[in-house]
């Protein structure tokens, strides 16, 4: 009886016979490769549901950078270059928008809108950029005499400068340790410098040789930056103090502020 599965059929010289098995052969090896097939699959579906398009190995990096940037830096890591780079990340947008709400009183509450990210970029540049333009219309008449007052100069930049960096810091030490007030140091800085942007628009003026035109040019700027500077104070402190420590605190800006005002109007006049 012949073997239905046996095809072909050689006898070797030893009697034995040699068979091709072709229908077996094949269907063991098609069986193997559609297994082979199947276990590949499920392999690269596997893979691809555990590590998508490899991102986990990608996301790793960008969290470590994530997290330095976040860090924070400690007071005593002044000398680092990092410790300040906070207070300048800002663009052109927000510098517009803060120096808007500090040219108009009635723009809200400025803490509040600068309180996740008070920045020490305009406070730096809006009053050294007063401090150039009041020298320059004061000295503007002497331009073609070449003689310059270096005296008038540097009165103003000590007296600007004194006024941007030592009232926030005393105002700072006062609602921090009197009516513990938590607001930062910066976010004073902020407010003062910003309440500058007025005098960007008047002491250009200022430069026109009549005093009826300079003094009241340089009073429009004493009242649109007290009212900045008032105004949001008053946000700041009426929860938190006395009504007597809020008229004492008003009285000191406005004396301050006066004293500015005089200083700009020595400075523009001829």
């Amino acid at each position: 009886m012949s073997n239905p599965f046996i095809t072909t059929q050689d006898t070797n010289e030893s009697g034995f016979v040699v068979s091709d098995n072709s229908f077996a052969q094949s269907g063991d090896i098609d069986f193997s490769a559609r297994q082979n097939e199947q276990v590949n699959f499920a392999t690269q579906t596997t893979n691809s549901q555990t590590n998508p398009s490899g991102a986990g190995d990608e996301e790793k990096p960008n969290t470590s950078n994530e997290e330095e940037e976040i860090k924070e830096y400690k007071w005593y890591h002044f000398y680092k270059s990092e410790f300040y780079a906070r207070w300048f990340n800002v663009d052109t947008t927000d510098v517009l928008k803060r120096m808007l709400w500090g040219l108009i009183p009635f723009f809200g509450n400025f803490f509040k809108q600068t309180e996740e990210n008070p920045d020490l970029y305009g406070p730096l540049w809006i009053p050294l950029t007063v401090v150039f333009l009041a020298f320059f219309s004061g000295s503007l008449s002497s331009i073609i005499e070449n003689a310059y007052d270096y005296k008038k100069l540097s009165i103003i930049t000590g007296t600007i400068l004194l006024y941007i960096i030592f009232i926030p810091i005393i105002l700072w030490g006062v609602c921090r340790f009197a009516f513990k007030i938590k607001n930062s140091l910066v976010s004073y800085i902020c407010l003062f410098g910003y309440s500058y942007t007025i005098y960007l628009i008047v002491i250009p003026l200022c430069a026109i040789p009549f005093w009826y035109v300079q003094i009241p040019l340089i009073i429009i700027g004493f009242f649109v930056m007290s009212i900045t500077i008032l105004k949001n104070m008053f946000h700041l402190l009426h929860e938190n103090t006395k009504i007597i420590a809020l008229i004492i605190t008003f009285v000191v800006l406005v004396i301050i502020n006066l004293a500015v005002a005089a200083i700009l109007i020595y400075s523009v006049w001829p």
